[in-house]
């Protein structure tokens, strides 16, 4: 059983929006998946109501909760948890970026009832005060609307109580579930940060989630927008599979999106070629290039700079056009001993857009020029050979989405990777990009052991989409 408010169990297998039928969930066999007693679909407290269970199997979410006094679960009162409004309303379901925030401020909507959120609750403050902003006319031109949602959710990662969580959440939901259910997870956790800030900050309502008929995924301002969610550069058109040998030839060889696109996009790696001029001991002056990644957890994890480098560094830098500037810089031992607040306060008060992390290296023939990261690094000026494509936030136009040439598979349609860079680039140049550092994950609590690891891939790879090649 469940509670039927518990919206966040599904990556637990627990779909309460599935409908059961009474019939064969009370009185089938227990080979029957219909059954109760298959233990495949959740009731909620409606569906049982009036009637006897021996023996159940009770789960909940964040809706209910209990007094972190409570040592066994015997005995105690449970509280309904709702979040409530200024002006009284109450929502149906605490946001998941709600529950989350436990961990790192103490939000005043939220009651926090778990003795874990009493122990991490030692973050640092909102790197700045919450102010509402003024009420916005919903008739508004297309690049007006567009470019009211850059400037919100740039205000949104700006503030490290929504940052944070959205960022953990992109390395927690993809190690964690599996590709598809992972990006529904990733678009619900969006869509209730987003909503969560715009209730904070704005005098209404001014994000509606789709209801089911709608073709979009929500609507600002009376804009509707579809949302993505993307490891690479690449979004799906329509599911529906190609034909021929391969699935490899598109039933519909353009397409035309509907509505604007919301790309949030976050590589597990984002390499880059850092360039800048350094003075030999000759008295000549080079210019060095170094392959460096930006920070984040899987660059830790599998880089080749912190495995084949003779001292890796991390370089904590502001951002410019086209080029960053090193403030500090970091071994990878002293990286050891830092937490997120102490890495947070040598951004010096700036904002998380705009500073960046790399893990960058001192090969052998920049080490004999005699530079140092330590000694030579701070206030340097570094060059971006080619502005990668960094992980955040990408707003897509459905103007520049018209009759868009087609790939498929066997699963669906989509554009080409080439078309889809080129589309995120004029993002960047015509700031319809928030950018998202993804360092933050590497501070993120780890999680226990998934047992169901080696199962996933088997499936992944049983039924991934083949390639049209």
């Amino acid at each position: 059983m469940a509670s039927s408010s518990a919206q966040r169990l599904k990556p637990h297998a627990i779909d309460i929006r599935v409908n059961i039928d009474p019939v064969h969930w009370f009185l089938s066999p227990p080979h029957d998946t219909r059954s109760s007693l298959y233990l495949e679909d959740a009731a909620t407290e409606f569906q049982v109501q009036g009637l006897e269970l021996d023996w159940t199997i009770v789960t909940w979410d964040a809706d209910l909760r209990c007094p972190a006094t409570t040592a066994v679960i015997v005995g105690f009162t449970w509280r309904h948890a709702r979040l409530a409004t200024d002006s009284g309303e109450t929502l149906p379901n605490p946001p998941f970026y709600a529950c989350w925030s436990d961990y790192l401020n103490p939000s005043p909507l939220i009651p926090t009832h778990h003795a874990p959120a009493r122990l991490l609750m030692k973050s640092h403050p909102t790197s700045r005060p919450l102010t509402p902003a003024k009420t916005e006319p919903t008739d508004m031109s297309t690049d007006l609307v567009i470019a009211h949602l850059v400037t919100a959710l740039r205000d949104m990662f700006d503030v490290d109580e929504y940052w944070v969580p959205y960022v953990w959440a992109q390395r927690k939901f993809r190690d964690d579930n599996y590709h598809m259910q992972s990006q529904g997870l990733l678009e619900d956790m969006f869509y209730d940060t987003f909503g969560h800030f715009l209730h904070k900050t704005v005098a209404e309502t001014v994000l509606d989630r789709r209801t089911g008929s709608e073709s979009w995924d929500y609507r600002y301002r009376g804009t509707g927008f579809s949302h993505k969610e993307a490891s690479e550069p690449r979004f799906t058109a329509v599911w529906q599979p190609g034909e021929g040998p391969g699935n490899a030839t598109p039933k519909y060889p353009t397409w035309t999106f509907e509505h604007h696109i919301v790309l949030s996009f976050f590589p597990m790696v984002v390499r880059a070629s850092l360039t800048w001029n350094h003075p030999t001991r000759t008295g000549t002056s080079r210019t060095n290039v170094i392959q460096s990644l930006l920070l984040s957890h899987a660059a830790l994890q599998g880089s080749a700079a912190a495995k084949r480098s003779t001292s890796p560094v991390i370089l904590i830098c502001s951002d410019s056009a086209g080029s960053v500037t090193v403030e500090h810089v970091l071994s990878m031992d002293e990286l050891r001993n830092e937490t997120f607040r102490s890495v947070r306060g040598r951004l010096h008060g700036r904002t998380p857009t705009s500073a960046s992390l790399w893990l960058a290296r001192t090969t052998q023939r920049l080490a004999s020029t005699g530079f140092s990261w330590h000694s030579n690094g701070p206030g340097l000026q570094l060059t971006l050979a080619e502005a990668p494509l960094r992980p955040g936030v990408y707003v897509l136009p459905k103007a520049s989405l018209v009759d868009v040439p087609m790939q498929s598979n066997n699963k669906a349609h989509f554009p080409s990777s080439d078309f889809v860079r080129t589309q995120m680039r004029n993002a960047a140049n015509e700031d319809r990009f928030i950018s998202v550092p993804m360092w933050p994950d590497i501070f993120a609590d780890t999680t226990p052991p998934n047992l169901y690891q080696q199962m996933r891939q088997e499936y992944d790879e049983l039924f991934r989409a083949r390639d049209s090649q």
